[in-house]
């Protein structure tokens, strides 16, 4: 399935990305003759469309792997198309161009004490370590978050978001959805995951049930699991 590109709006983004405006894989099936119900084989199997889902999709997809991202939903983008203001990082390139001092240890602090010390220590170590690096990965893909504000609890401008300033989420989609165009990695759509399924102790693929309610099996090597979304990371 392709997916046509987009505004940098959520709203014509969604519509962009919609069933309505798609050819589902399982229909490209039956018009070459063959079984869609049929066991497929990829290398690594992606559930959720979100920012996660699509990063590790074009990731997988650069380090060779054959991929598919399933998502349940008609429209892709997942939690990450509701953003809107942008990706606070710490000693990114484009805060040492415009001459902006920041360290990861101020802004760790900083977000410990806004999310009143409930934070878990070691994600957000892990998150403040590896945010500079999500800034330039983004970038060279071709989506340039170079425009820098303050938002709420930060003492430094680390605010990262696009330079027209549009909601940062429309602006992530949109360009990680190019870049999936781009590789033409598969996506299905109205897709659930019903089953995780293990061979000997370790992962074999899924088990999927489509819109129309049929169930198939997609054999893959392994299985990344990105639906959590801010409201369910667990």
């Amino acid at each position: 399935m392709r997916l046509p590109g987009a505004t940098t709006q959520s709203e014509a983004l969604k519509k962009a990305v919609s069933r309505a405006l798609t050819t589902s894989s399982k229909e490209h099936v039956i018009e070459e003759g063959g079984n869609p119900n049929a066991p497929q084989n990829y290398d690594v199997v992606i559930v959720g469309s979100g920012g996660a889902g699509l990063a590790a999709a074009i990731q997988a997809h650069d380090e060779g792997a054959r991929v598919v991202i399933i998502e349940k939903m008609p429209t892709i983008g997942g939690n990450t198309i509701k953003a809107s203001v942008g990706m606070n990082a710490a000693e990114t390139r484009f805060q040492k161009f415009k001459g902006i001092e920041d360290s990861k240890e101020l802004f760790y602090e900083e977000t410990l004490k806004g999310g009143q010390f409930k934070n878990n220590p070691v994600l957000l170590r892990e998150f403040v370590e590896l945010a500079p690096e999500a800034i330039e990965w983004l970038a060279n893909h071709g989506i340039e978050l170079n425009d820098i504000t303050i938002t709420g609890g930060m003492s430094i401008d680390r605010t990262h978001r696009p330079a027209d300033r549009s909601a940062v989420g429309g602006f992530l989609i949109s360009g990680l959805v190019k870049n999936i165009n781009s590789r033409n990695i598969e996506v299905l759509l109205e897709t659930s995951v019903s089953e995780i399924l293990y061979e000997n102790g370790a992962v074999a693929g899924v088990r999927v049930v489509d819109e129309y309610n049929d169930s198939r099996i997609l054999n893959a090597k392994s299985v990344i699991v990105a639906t959590g979304g801010f409201s369910a990371n667990r």
